[in-house]
């Protein structure tokens, strides 16, 4: 009997760890690309995320060939900043490049996290990487903050952007009063 409940112990022991290695490897095997193929990026971004160890993770779902780069007016209307989805270490962040500026002062990270997070089966038993990154609106964020804060009713004359699990939900980022500001996006 003893050995019975020993060989039972190593056999779930074991699928625990296989199904771990699943994960780990899948992690591993996201594509994460090179800034350089950004070809409307800045190129003093491109140097900063280059020289910084900083690959652009892909979501298997989006069309798009490349993705997670985007520009909009973030901060105020008619400046064009840029936020990046940079992955290093197996951890993504957003960087905002306020202006386009490569500064101290100009570079804003903001949600932070570990890239096998944001993994998740696609069909065929296959797993996949499902965070990325849009622009929104005016009329978007009007629609998103006024169902958060009725009472805040508020004219938006700039941009934010949205941080997406792709079929799970999103965080939406918006400069608001000198700080950002977030709040659930889409389900």
């Amino acid at each position: 009997m003893r050995y019975i409940i020993y060989f039972l112990l190593l056999f779930f022991v074991g699928l625990c760890n296989s199904q771990t290695d699943i994960w780990e490897e899948a992690n591993t095997k996201i594509i994460r690309i090179n800034a350089n193929s950004f070809s409307k990026l800045p190129i003093q971004i491109i140097k900063y995320l280059n020289s910084n160890g900083y690959l652009i993770p892909q979501a298997n779902m989006k069309k798009e060939f490349i993705h997670n780069v985007i520009s909009g007016e973030f901060i105020s209307k008619n400046k064009k900043d840029w936020a990046v989805l940079a992955s290093k270490d197996y951890n993504s962040r957003i960087l905002v490049f306020i202006e386009g500026k490569v500064t101290e002062n100009n570079i804003v990270e903001l949600d932070l996290h570990e890239d096998k997070a944001y993994l998740q089966t696609i069909g065929d038993n296959k797993i996949g990487y499902s965070r990325y990154i849009s622009v929104v609106d005016n009329t978007k964020l009007r629609k998103y903050y006024k169902s958060k804060n009725e009472k805040n009713k508020i004219a938006f004359s700039h941009q934010g952007f949205e941080s997406s699990y792709y079929g799970k939900g999103s965080i939406i980022y918006l400069f608001k009063e000198g700080k950002w500001i977030s709040f659930q996006g889409t389900d």
